[in-house]
């Protein structure tokens, strides 16, 4: 067995002690948001031969908003059994552990150290933001695995030139792509990187990526044509400028700055800490490309992580753009993040090796370094065994427990089938009870900050709908939708009648 293969037992021990810990935290169900919903609900239709349908809102709506590869692949595993929610569950833990390895094997390939390596996948295992995001049925957990690979096999192909690796990568890119719609960065940076990176003639290039966008770009322009023939639009976007806000920035320096210091730390105090590690990195960053000027030797071998300081910059480049032309509603939490925080953590570890390396001349620096990963180790271990403690206990979103002693949606649950439901949270309806509810009219679009200038319109229709079917509305108060019409609002609008109040919310009907 060679060397580098002795990295193999510690991250697979690794990668089982992840999945251990995520079927652990999710032992009450793979925690729910309003996206988890939706994407439960299509794959369940898939299964049931509907198609990619979403499952509450308008009756028969296609799915656009999203790529269709996660809830295809929940629905392909469902052939064999079990319902997609708790499959979910496992595959998103099998993710982790898959992660878990993914990273420490990148970490390997650009530092060839075998602490580092496990190292750094120990701050997978750890990272509080890793853990959330694997444990709730999202895409990124998919689209970290296909993005990392995707990168990490093309960074092979600029190295070997075997065009296996060109056409790995552009698959796994592809897949990614499918997976969530930024995953253009990726096809982005895959186009820098054999730009800038492969040592070929430009005829060579061109080829290349003539290859590699049509491997990876292909299915989602036939994704697009079908969204633009069903619905109108590519991906239920408008294009509208709205540019980011100064609270996005500061939203994203507080995430950020929970990579380095627990929440519980003051937000000032997070800030300087984040501040002096920037400075860090940036010195840390010149003195090696001073000493990498002055050591041709070094400059020949060393590997440098280039493409995933390409994807970062493009998909931090990406956000901005997205939120201030189709998504205001976007922001940048440790869930949007996720695969910056991956791409930093590698390139991180690749360049605390490159100063170890130098330590003969800098001896103290040795011993810092090693206190500080000590250090920082130990912090991750700390919350993170903090966070599997509460979640495993507590639940997620609408898995937690408050959810499932809701009074409210015991009381749905014992309605007549047939009758309509309008709701302010139709996902949190069709999750817990599955049944199929209406969203009530929104006065503001969310991504786009317009006002629904048919609001009042959209008001008469339900109005209508509850009249001459003898529906409810159900608004639940748990949760605060801004761009929604407040409780009153639609008491006052629609002269309710209310049947039952709870809690954590209220049924009304229409006043005949």
């Amino acid at each position: 067995m060679k060397k580098e293969d002795y990295i193999i037992l510690p991250l697979s021990a690794l990668s089982i002690i992840g999945i251990i810990v995520l079927l652990f935290s999710t032992r009450s169900g793979i925690g729910i948001s309003p996206d988890s919903a939706t994407y439960i609900g299509v794959s369940r239709n898939v299964l049931t031969g509907k198609g990619l349908i979403l499952p509450f809102g308008s009756e028969a709506t296609p799915m656009t908003h999203y790529p269709p590869l996660f809830p295809v692949v929940l629905a392909l595993l469902g052939l064999v059994g079990g319902d997609p929610l708790d499959i979910a569950r496992w595959f998103n833990a099998l993710l982790f552990g898959a992660n878990i390895t993914l990273v420490g094997l990148a970490i390997n390939k650009y530092t060839h150290s075998l602490c580092l390596s496990i190292y750094g996948s120990f701050l997978m295992l750890t990272s509080v933001d890793m853990l959330g995001i694997h444990s709730m049925a999202w895409t990124e957990p998919l689209f970290i695995f296909l993005g990392m690979m995707g990168l990490l096999l093309l960074d092979t192909y600029t190295e070997d030139q075997k065009p296996l690796f060109l056409i790995v990568s552009s698959l796994a890119i592809e897949l990614g792509f499918l997976t969530r719609y930024i995953g253009i960065v990726l096809v982005t940076t895959g186009i820098g990187g054999i730009f800038f990176l492969c040592k070929k003639t430009y005829y060579r290039k061109f080829i290349d990526l003539v290859i590699l966008t049509s491997i990876s770009s292909l299915p989602i322009i036939v994704w697009v044509i079908r969204n633009l023939y069903v619905s109108g639009t590519m991906a239920n976007r408008k294009i509208v400028f709205h540019p980011i806000t100064l609270y996005h920035f500061r939203y994203a320096l507080d995430t950020i700055s929970r990579w380095f210091l627990p929440e519980a730390v003051h937000k000032i105090m997070r800030a300087i800490v984040l501040f002096v590690a920037i400075i860090a990195l940036l010195i840390s960053g010149i003195f090696l490309l001073i000493k990498k000027r002055k050591d041709s030797v070094r400059q020949r071998s060393e590997k440098i992580p280039y493409l995933l300081i390409l994807f970062i910059l493009i998909y931090t480049g990406f956000l901005i753009f997205s939120i201030s032309f189709y998504d205001a509603h976007t922001l940048m939490d440790y869930r949007i993040l996720s695969p910056i925080y991956v791409s930093v953590l590698i390139l991180v570890l690749w360049m605390i090796q490159r100063l170890l390396s130098y330590t003969k001349e800098i001896p103290l620096l040795k011993s810092i370094l090693i206190v500080a990963g000590i250090v920082f180790g130990g912090s991750y271990l700390v919350r993170g065994t903090g966070w599997i403690i509460l979640t495993s206990r507590d639940g997620q979103g609408y898995a937690g427990k408050a959810w499932h002693h809701s009074e409210i949606i015991k009381k749905i649950r014992n309605l007549p089938s047939e009758i309509p439901i309008f709701t302010n949270l139709p996902d949190a309806v069709y999750i817990l009870t599955g049944r199929s509810a209406f969203m009530i009219p929104d006065k503001v679009n969310p991504e786009s900050r317009q006002t629904n200038n048919n609001y009042l319109s959209d008001i008469d229709r339900m109005r209508e709908h509850l009249k001459n079917k003898d529906g409810v509305l159900i608004y639940f108060n748990i949760i605060k939708r801004w761009y929604l019409p407040l409780e009153n609002e639609l008491k006052e609008q629609l002269q309710l009648l209310l049947i039952a109040r709870e809690t954590d919310g209220s049924i009304y009907k229409i006043s005949h």
